[in-house]
């Protein structure tokens, strides 16, 4: 019999004495001896009292152990828990957060093969299923494109599905604040760069500043010049807004890659390895619309 059951039992025992001495000290008790009448059924109420107290100590303390004990078989079993994860499934950071029972596959971004020598792209994609999108192949240098091409796994572009994953997945990068701050921003730099003036009312131009203060922080310090004039710095931002704000086709490849194989292999973990936070905010909106496919979606900026 467990610890817990004992002290459950015990308790309800000693309750149920001490009920019964509190009740007969409440009754009229004669005696032979003069002065117990009186002394007796205080003795019967305040051992009654001592004996209830001791078994609701006892209870309680019998239902922590149950919660502790329940707490850490429900944190010894979660799926996500590193405890879940024997050691020799742990492979890198990436690996801590998975269970061992997925199938975990990677979507690769060209922005975690950029600055990678060719062994550091091999060690990467060692041992995973690799999926890299063709416009993800054609960005990158020669000798990493013949490593991705053989660790392609398949062409899900050709997959029966992946055209509705595509459009899912642009709606949702469309939908991430560097997007949304492109869209903002860049009608008013381009008006701005023709020369064209713009009257705009206080809040518009409360609203312009502070998205541009959001870009600036964004690019980090000297990115964009900002003591050399305006219009250096409306150029300068437009081009950071271009080159890193703008949702691109390769982005939504990568994207929804990384969807259809979730959505097409229901027991699997898919990971996009890239250096792009907009997958980190789109996998972000996809696991409050969608969480059944969101909670099998992750994103890694330093994958291996």
């Amino acid at each position: 019999m467990s610890g817990k059951r004992v002290q459950i039992l015990l308790s309800c025992f000693l309750f149920l004495i001490g009920s019964l001495f509190i009740l007969s000290s409440q009754s009229d008790i004669t005696a032979a001896v003069v002065g117990v009448t009186k002394i007796f059924p205080g003795v019967l109420y305040v051992s009654g009292l001592f004996l209830v107290g001791s078994a609701f100590v006892l209870f309680a303390g019998a239902r922590t152990i149950e919660s502790i004990d329940e707490h850490v078989e429900d944190k010894e079993h979660e799926p996500g828990s590193i405890d879940a994860v024997s050691e020799g499934h742990v492979e890198g950071r990436l690996r801590m957060n998975l269970p061992h029972k997925h199938t975990n596959y990677v979507v690769v971004d060209s922005s975690a093969v950029f600055k990678r020598d060719l062994n550091e792209v091999l060690d990467m994609l060692k041992g995973d299923d690799v999926y890299a999108p063709q416009s993800v192949i054609d960005e990158i240098d020669s000798d990493s494109d013949r490593v991705l091409k053989r660790a392609v796994s398949a062409e899900t572009s050709q997959d029966p599905g992946y055209r509705t994953a595509h459009e899912e997945a642009k709606s949702y990068l469309e939908r991430t604040p560097k997007h949304q701050l492109y869209l903002t921003l860049s009608p008013i730099l381009n008006a701005r760069l023709k020369g064209e003036e713009l009257s705009f009312s206080r809040s518009k131009i409360s609203a312009f500043q502070k998205d541009m203060g959001i870009l600036l922080s964004l690019a980090g310090k000297g990115v964009i010049p900002t003591n050399k004039g305006d219009m250096a710095m409306l150029e300068g931002a437009k081009k950071y807004l271009d080159n890193n704000c703008k949702m691109s086709d390769t982005d939504v490849d990568v994207l929804a890659t990384a969807m259809h194989l979730a959505q097409d292999n229901p027991g699997s973990h898919v990971t996009i390895a890239a250096k792009d936070t907009d997958f980190k905010e789109a996998i972000r909106i996809i696991k409050k619309d969608n969480p059944s496919l969101g909670k099998r979606l992750a994103y890694d900026d330093n994958y291996r």
